[in-house]
C-alpha cells in the first residue's frame, strides 16, 4: 500500500510539473544561419556585412535570439552564438513561422538549468513586476505560482518589445540613421476610458513596453492614480495632436545630450525632465559611446 502511495505522489509530482509545459520549440533554421561573435563584431556589422536591413529584420533577429528588447543586441561578447536571417526573405518567413506558432506579441524561450523566472527577465531587461501578469496570460497559467514551476527544458513565452512604429516609413530625423520610434500624445482622460483602450486608439497596441512608456513619460508608478479629466502623455503611432516626435540615436564620439537636442531644434533644459523619464537607465550628463540614447523634438503642431 505505501508503495503504490509513493508510486502515486510520484506521478502527481511528474504531471505538476508539466501542466505549465504544452510548447513546442519552433524551428527556425532552414531560414536562419548561427554565427560566432569575434572582436569588433556586432549585430548591425553583421548584418551590414551579409546584405540585411537589420531595421527591417529586427523583429526576426529578436525572436531567432530569443531576446525581448533591442536593448539586448547593443552588447556582443567574444565567442557568442549569434543567429541571423539567411536573407531579408528568410526574416519574413521567420516572422510568419513565429506568428503561427506563438502568441502576439511574444517570443519563446528555452529554459536554461538552475534559472528562474526573474533571473530570465534580468538577464533580458525585463521588469519582472510589471510583466509578470502578461507573462501569466501569455503562457495560459492558472495564477503567478505557476511561474515558479518552470524547468529547464521548459518553452516559456515572454513579452516581446518592438517599435511603436514600424521601421521602413521613410521618416528620418535630423540626424541620418536616427530611427523615429513613436509620437507623443497629449490625450486627457475621459469618463470610463482607460489607458489600455487609449493606447490602442492610438495604434500603440498595449503591451508591457508601452505600459512601462506611458509611467515614465508620465511619473506615474500605479496606473490605478489615472483619474478621469487629467491630461497624460501618451505614446501613438498616429501623427495626431503630436506634442513630441521620438527618436533613438546611437551615440558617437562628440555627443552630449545638449549638442543633440540643439539638432533637434530643442533647448536641453525645456526637455531634461521628458529625457530623463526616457533614459531611465542612461547618466545624460555621460552617455556612453556606441549607447543609445531616445531623444525627442517638438511637433510643427506643438512648436
Amino acid at each position: 500500500m505505501k508503495k503504490l502511495i509513493s508510486i502515486l505522489l510520484l506521478v502527481c509530482t511528474v504531471l505538476s510539473c508539466f501542466t505549465i509545459q504544452a510548447f513546442a520549440d519552433t524551428d527556425y533554421s532552414p531560414y536562419s544561419e548561427q554565427i560566432t561573435a569575434k572582436k569588433g563584431d556586432s549585430f548591425v556589422s553583421l548584418c551590414k556585412s551579409r546584405g540585411l536591413d537589420y531595421d527591417a529584420d529586427l523583429t526576426a533577429i529578436l525572436i531567432l535570439n530569443s531576446f525581448v528588447k533591442e536593448i539586448s543586441l547593443e552588447k556582443v561578447a567574444i565567442g557568442q552564438t549569434i543567429i541571423l536571417p539567411k536573407s531579408d526573405d528568410d526574416a519574413k518567413k521567420i516572422v510568419a513561422l513565429h506568428d503561427q506558432t506563438c502568441p502576439v506579441g511574444a517570443i519563446e524561450y528555452k529554459v536554461k538549468k538552475g534559472e528562474t523566472l526573474f533571473k530570465i527577465c534580468q538577464a533580458l531587461n525585463l521588469n519582472y513586476n510589471t510583466s509578470l501578469d502578461t507573462i501569466v496570460k501569455l503562457n495560459g497559467w492558472e495564477s503567478e505560482k505557476d511561474a515558479d514551476k518552470i524547468m529547464a527544458g521548459h518553452i516559456v513565452y515572454l513579452p516581446l518589445d518592438l517599435p511603436i512604429i514600424p521601421a521602413g516609413t521613410g521618416v528620418e530625423g535630423p540626424i541620418k540613421e536616427d530611427r523615429l520610434e513613436y509620437y507623443l500624445v497629449r490625450h486627457t482622460m475621459g469618463p470610463g476610458e482607460t489607458v489600455n483602450g487609449v493606447c490602442d486608439a492610438l495604434g500603440a497596441t498595449y503591451s508591457v513596453q508601452v505600459e512601462d512608456i506611458f509611467m515614465a513619460v508620465n511619473g506615474i508608478e500605479n496606473l490605478n492614480t489615472v483619474q478621469a479629466g487629467k491630461s497624460y502623455l501618451f505614446p501613438s503611432a498616429k501623427y495626431e495632436n503630436v506634442e513630441y516626435v521620438v527618436y533613438s540615436h546611437k551615440i558617437a564620439t562628440g555627443d552630449t545630450a545638449g549638442k543633440l537636442c540643439k539638432k533637434y531644434g530643442v533647448n536641453y533644459a525645456s526637455v531634461e525632465e521628458l529625457l530623463v523619464s526616457l533614459n531611465p537607465h542612461l547618466d545624460l550628463d555621460a552617455i556612453p559611446l556606441g549607447g543609445k540614447i531616445y531623444l525627442v523634438s517638438r511637433s510643427s503642431a506643438s512648436a
